[in-house]
């Protein structure tokens, strides 16, 4: 472990190093700093490798424990040695060859002779001599007069064509909206506007996409019987949180469809369902009245007209509840 601490602090001084991947340092000499680890002549920066002692105070180790280290790692051929014995790392060395190779082109690319820079990259090919140059015209020249003649022909068989045959208009057939879809909607509207006393905000977007959906595995009567189920035996979740909606018939619909359906065709005549079903949305509608004005005199505290109401009230819940029980 602390042989691989030492090789990535070398590295580290490596990568900042005048000649990238070596171990070496660079320095003014006219630094006043101690510890000179670098050579002064004339005053200009100058180049030194690291030895093991110098390397020692960079990383703040005794130097017998450096050179045991430095053993250690070349043993192991972690680094390599230049012919003066310079340490250095084979992968930065040869990076570092690669982008001053790379540099030097990129000046010699963009400079030509006497500083001006060169054109366009791509040069002309010197014409070949001999009897190859003369084979080539004569290819090239064969070419090209068979492709002007090809497209020549080309473009006067498609005018040709365009001309006799009349431009066909282009007709997008409107898509025709399903009519039970509206019809739906608007018979829902209207039973819970009379259930609930209240207008039901239409999204005829997503309304119409999701009546539609329903549509596609049931037919228009068995949906509205589905929907009167909903408005009529409501679960708790459904009374308490998220109301009657669309969207909520929606996603009980497999259970409204399910709920006591082979019982009730199994057991009750079709003529007297349509009666039941009948007297049943009566009976609601009226209900709904009475729930109007019950809280109309409730607000103008009407005592004799909230009893009377009340009565009539539960009247009205009794026979509903009767002619659920015949129905579902």
């Amino acid at each position: 472990m602390a042989a691989r601490g030492l090789w990535i602090e070398m590295l580290l001084i490596m990568f900042t190093a005048p000649i990238r991947g070596t171990l070496t340092a660079s320095k003014s000499a006219n630094s006043n700093k101690q510890n000179e680890l670098f050579d002064k002549q004339n005053g200009k920066q100058t180049i030194k490798q690291i030895g093991s002692n110098e390397l020692a105070l960079l990383v703040g180790a005794s130097p017998t424990e450096i050179a045991h280290l430095l053993a250690e790692l070349e043993e192991n051929d972690v680094f390599s040695t230049l012919d003066d014995g310079t340490v250095y790392n084979r992968r930065m060395r040869r990076e570092w060859k690669i982008s001053q190779a790379r540099a030097e082109a990129g000046k010699q690319g963009g400079l030509g002779k006497g500083g001006k820079q060169n054109g366009s990259k791509t040069e002309a090919k010197p014409e070949a001599k001999g009897k190859h140059a003369s084979r080539a015209r004569a290819r090239s020249s064969s070419s090209s007069s068979s492709s002007s003649s090809s497209s020549s022909s080309s473009a006067s068989s498609s005018s040709a064509t365009s001309s006799s045959q009349p431009k066909e208009k282009k007709t997008s057939a409107k898509k025709t909206a399903d009519p039970r879809i509206k019809e739906f909607i608007d018979w829902f509207c209207k039973q819970f506007e009379d259930r609930i006393a209240a207008k039901y905000m239409v999204n005829r977007g997503k309304d119409g996409q999701l009546v539609k959906d329903m549509l596609c595995a049931h037919d228009l009567d068995d949906l509205k019987v589905f929907a009167t189920r909903l408005f009529e035996t409501p679960d708790a979740f459904t009374a308490h949180e998220t109301g009657i909606s669309i969207g909520v018939l929606c996603t009980q619909i497999n259970k409204l469809a399910s709920k006591g359906k082979l019982k009730a065709r199994g057991t009750i005549p079709p003529e007297r369902r349509a009666k039941a079903q009948s007297e049943l949305d009566t009976w609601t509608s009226s209900l709904a009245l009475v729930k109007k004005k019950l809280r109309t005199a409730m607000q103008v505290e009407d005592t004799e007209a909230i009893a009377e109401l009340r009565m009539k009230l539960e009247k009205h819940e009794a026979q509903i509840k009767n002619l659920k029980e015949i129905l579902f």
